[in-house]
Parts: C-alpha cells; structure tokens; sequence
C-alpha cells in the first residue's frame, strides 16, 4: 500500500551526490539521443532494442534518484546502453 493511501506523508528523497547526479544526466542525454537522434533506419531494424534500452534507462534512472547514489556496476551499464545506441547514430563510433 502507498504511503499516501495510509495517511502518511510522502517520502523526501535524498540528496544525490556528484556521482548520482551526473549519471542521471547522462541517462537523460542518452533517453533524449533516442527520442530525437535516431534515424527511421534505426527504428525500423531495432525497435525492440530501444525500447528495451529506453525502460532499462529509466528504470536504474529512478533507483539513483530514489537512493541518492550510483553504482559502478550502473554507471558502467548506463556507458553500454550510450555506447550501443551511439552505434546506430555513427556506425563507426
């Protein structure tokens, strides 16, 4: 049950630091890469591997903002998801 359906307050999340914040920058610039920056041909091949990428993003996006912190292991996913969808925009990247 939600915290606001038992009458309680919402929960304040914490400050992120360095770290978390610029991660979740870099996810922001990736999920604006995808929405803005991607050619049709890449739609059209890999829809799947998008809109993977695009849940997966705002998934580990929610758990920085929620802790206030980011992993090494989300960090170093966060750089394969930039690095794979970079792929598609300039083959040779």
């Amino acid at each position: 049950m939600a915290r606001k359906d038992r009458g309680l307050p919402p929960r304040n999340e914490p400050e992120m630091d360095a770290d978390a914040k610029a991660a979740v920058e870099k996810i922001d610039r990736v999920l604006a890469t995808i929405e803005d920056d991607l050619p049709e041909r890449a739609w059209d091949k890999a829809t799947d591997f998008f809109e993977d990428v695009e849940e997966k993003l705002k998934s580990v996006r929610q758990t920085i903002t929620t802790s206030g912190r980011v992993t090494e292991r989300q960090l170093s996913a966060i750089d394969g998801w930039e690095r794979g969808v970079g792929k598609w925009i300039d083959p040779n990247g």
